[in-house]
């Protein structure tokens, strides 16, 4: 299968392990997209979903010395993290000081040496002022994003080490995620419903990571989705970019 129909069938079955959402978000009245096989694809591709974000909350709260550990909320729904110890010096010491020998390692790739060594320094150097709290809730969503546009980016190149159905799963997976938070970000933005459901989970007010992150940084809801809509977009847009500029140096 080439490079367009991959992408493309994979898109297509993107959308459609989709459409469990879809309904949710308006209201249930698919009754056929939550049986099988659309909404256990659906129910596939939200624990995948839920397993990444916390697994992004978890990374960044040891990055500023959170022993942390992720879960499942088998109450809720989602995924919750547990912060078991208050800050602790030595954890961000080890992590970051850890990001910064691995930089060295790999300081023949440049872009990645910079990627890690400015991952560091930035990590540092909030650490101790309570903008790293934002940083952590804000880090889950984008942890979805950035897994999605690593799927994506093994299929636009045609690295997946597997073959072609390797190759299609990437496509799939990536699309499927990559179009789950678009309609998260403009069902947020748009959808009455959605926003109050968001507002008011785990049986809290403002629990949500963009509640909790507009809150802390006094912004405007509707901003903090907007940006994680553009960096969607933009996880979305990045292989593209790959493809073409392999494309090209190939040509």
């Amino acid at each position: 299968m080439g490079t367009f129909k991959t992408i493309f069938f994979g898109l297509v079955g993107g959308v459609l392990l989709n459409l469990s959402y879809i309904s949710w978000m308006n209201g249930n009245g698919w009754d056929w997209a939550h049986g099988f096989p659309f909404g256990w694809g659906g129910a596939g591709l939200g624990a995948m979903i839920t397993f990444i974000h916390e697994i992004g909350h978890t990374i960044f709260a040891w990055c500023y010395g959170y022993f942390t550990v992720p879960s499942f909320d088998l109450t809720y729904g989602g995924g919750m993290v547990w912060m078991i110890t208050d800050q602790m010096f030595a954890i961000i010491f080890v992590i970051n000081a850890g990001l910064l020998w691995l930089a060295y390692l790999l300081r023949e790739y440049v872009f990645l040496m910079f990627v890690l060594a400015a991952t560091a320094f930035f990590n540092l150097a909030v650490a101790f002022i309570d903008f790293h709290h934002s940083v952590i809730d804000f880090m889950g969503p984008c942890a979805e994003i950035t897994i999605a546009s690593f799927f994506l980016t093994r299929a636009w190149l045609d690295i997946a080490p597997r073959g072609v159905v390797e190759r299609f799963l990437n496509s799939l997976i990536g699309w499927g995620m990559i179009v789950h938070a678009l309609l998260t970000g403009f069902g947020l933005l748009g959808n009455a419903a959605m926003r109050a459901d968001y507002y008011n989970q785990k049986g809290l007010h403002g629990f949500g990571d963009f509640d909790k992150v507009a809150d802390r940084l006094s912004m405007p809801f509707d901003s903090v989705v907007l940006i994680y809509i553009g960096l969607t977009l933009a996880a979305a847009l990045l292989p593209i970019i790959l493809w073409t500029i392999k494309y090209y140096e190939e040509d």
